[in-house]
């Protein structure tokens, strides 16, 4: 039945074409054009996914409970926003329990510092009585029983000193570690704040309030919408046909575009034989993350036959063209690819190159 259908409009088609009154001279008025053949790249299409080149899962630290998660999906977000909130509660009572700690041990440092002091005064004085009590033994004017007696409170004195200096010592040592453990508990409250590392969209949710977090477990994914990026895997075999910084064209949903690889794997995948490629892009419309494009990669030359869009008559979904042949015209029905050749369509089937063709005219007399 279709079939039938086809034929009935193939005839009704030319029977209107043909019943036009084109004379010669009309024909000699209107704008020809020859199906040409010309060399083209041949085009070798991959699929691809959308992407941004800045992505970043953002996620806790450390553990601890979600008490706030402010983010919601589909929200712009600034670089320094506050996107999560982890229960800070022990945290800020472990800091204050060490800043305490510092406290105690730096006023432990001042009191072994003034016993230094002390201690450094009773051993200059006793090593004075010390040396006098040596002379005065020599000459008899003391007794060896006194003598001892200066002696054994001057070694004292030495065995303070050098306990004072141990002391202070341990103080200020505590004191480090007390500074060092303060740091590192101020540090992990801070990691309870989490906030975004760049402009950027949130994309993904993976957690809710109340929920437990661990260290590098998601909670959100943030992506840098202001450059988008394509990432598709080619095959090895187009190893050498693209360079950092080509032009390829792409598509995303009904948009053609022209994208620059930005980055290409120098390591081919042992399973799949591919190798990743990224491609950077902008645009204006809406483009979601994730989105499937179409990469098309020029990898050799092939030769085609080229007509002007001009020429093609559309009929529901057939495409013809009006072949000139002398004073006579006749149609031909076509196959044509959509994909525009600088202002020209590609023929796939029906022309076989060399023909001349009549030219569709608005209404207003211009060539379309």
């Amino acid at each position: 039945m279709l079939m039938v259908l086809r034929l009935v409009f193939y005839v009704a088609a030319n029977l209107f074409f043909l019943n036009q009154n084109c004379t010669g001279t009309e024909i000699s008025q209107r704008l020809r054009a020859v199906a040409r053949t010309a060399q083209i790249d041949e085009i070798y299409e991959e699929s691809a996914v959308v992407s941004t080149e800045n992505e970043a899962r953002i996620s806790s630290k450390i553990m601890g409970t979600i008490s706030a998660l402010p983010g919601h999906v589909g929200q712009r977000v600034k670089k320094g926003d506050v996107l999560a909130l982890v229960d800070s509660r022990e945290l800020k009572l472990r800091v204050e329990q060490v800043a305490q700690n510092l406290s105690h041990s730096k006023k432990a440092v001042l009191q072994s510092k003034e016993l230094l002091v002390i201690r450094e005064a009773d051993l200059k004085r006793l090593q004075k009585s010390f040396e006098r009590a040596k002379k005065f033994l020599k000459t008899k004017v003391t007794t060896e029983e006194q003598f001892e007696t200066v002696e054994a409170a001057y070694i004292q004195a030495q065995a303070q000193m050098e306990s004072a200096k141990q002391g202070l010592l341990m103080a200020q040592l505590q004191t480090k570690i007390s500074e060092h453990k303060l740091g590192e508990a101020q540090i992990t409250l801070s990691h309870t704040i989490i906030s975004a590392p760049f402009d950027g969209l949130i994309t993904q949710r993976f957690k809710e309030p109340g929920e437990l977090t661990l260290p590098g477990s998601p909670l959100l994914m943030l992506n840098d919408t202001s450059q988008f990026q394509l990432k598709t895997h080619l095959r090895e075999s187009a190893v050498g046909l693209i360079k950092p910084g080509d032009e390829l064209r792409i598509r995303v949903g009904e948009e053609t575009l022209s994208g620059q690889v930005s980055e290409i794997s120098p390591r081919v995948d042992p399973l799949s034989r591919t190798f990743q490629v990224k491609i950077g892009f902008s645009t204006t419309k809406s483009v979601f993350v994730g989105m499937y494009a179409r990469v098309f990669l020029p990898s050799g030359k092939r030769t085609v036959i080229l007509i002007p869009h001009s020429a093609i008559h559309r009929r529901g979904q057939l495409e013809m063209v009006r072949i000139l042949e002398g004073t006579e015209v006749s149609t031909r029905y076509v196959k044509i690819d959509d994909v525009d050749v600088n202002g020209e369509v590609e023929v796939r089937a029906g022309l076989s190159g060399g023909e001349v063709l009549l030219l569709q005219k608005s209404r207003s007399g211009e060539i379309k």
